[in-house]
């Protein structure tokens, strides 16, 4: 993947402010609400704004950028491959975040915290680690982007060529 490529497809300060929107949703997002809870309705809808803008502006140019130097004959195979990398690696970071969270939560129990502690222990640990592997992700990605092109995030713009058709040839598409 080039920084070229990325930059075509919005920029990768863009990319930076999409991440960095689906990592604050992360850190907004209320654990499920126990009843007689707090959790309002626009508390809920302003973390899931976050998550739809973040996540809605950076999918689509993500599977541009990786369908930007497949050939032709391979695009179907391609996108398919984009995405179930993209389904398997949310179901595997779910799981993963899961197991965490729960054994978080079993270990504040047999300390003796109430579940309602417990509970939000162990969700506010699965957080953190989300939004820090965001972190860690977009860290990577602007040291590997970078240093692809030798230390430049500005790449020359694409120049359209002027292609003229004959009519017999329009005509004949």
């Amino acid at each position: 993947m080039k920084a070229s490529t990325a930059n075509s497809s919005g920029g990768m300060e863009w990319m930076v402010v999409r991440s960095s929107l689906i990592a604050s949703m992360r850190r907004r997002r209320p654990a499920p609400p126990a009843i007689g809870s707090e959790a309002s309705p626009p508390r809920i809808f302003g973390a899931y704004l976050l998550l739809g803008l973040g996540a809605g502006m950076s999918i689509m140019p993500l599977l541009s950028i990786s369908m930007s130097e497949v050939p032709i004959a391979d695009a179907g195979l391609a996108s398919g491959f984009g995405n179930v990398t993209l389904q398997v690696g949310a179901a595997l970071g779910l799981a993963v975040l899961g197991s965490i969270s729960t054994a978080q939560t079993k270990a504040l129990i047999v300390q003796g915290d109430p579940l309602s502690v417990a509970l939000s222990g162990g969700f506010r640990l699965a957080f953190v680690l989300a939004a820090t592997s965001v972190v860690v992700g977009l860290g990577l990605v602007l040291m590997l982007l970078r240093s692809s092109d030798g230390g430049s995030r500005r790449s020359e713009p694409v120049r359209a060529e002027r292609v003229e058709f004959d009519e017999a040839e329009a005509e004949a598409a």
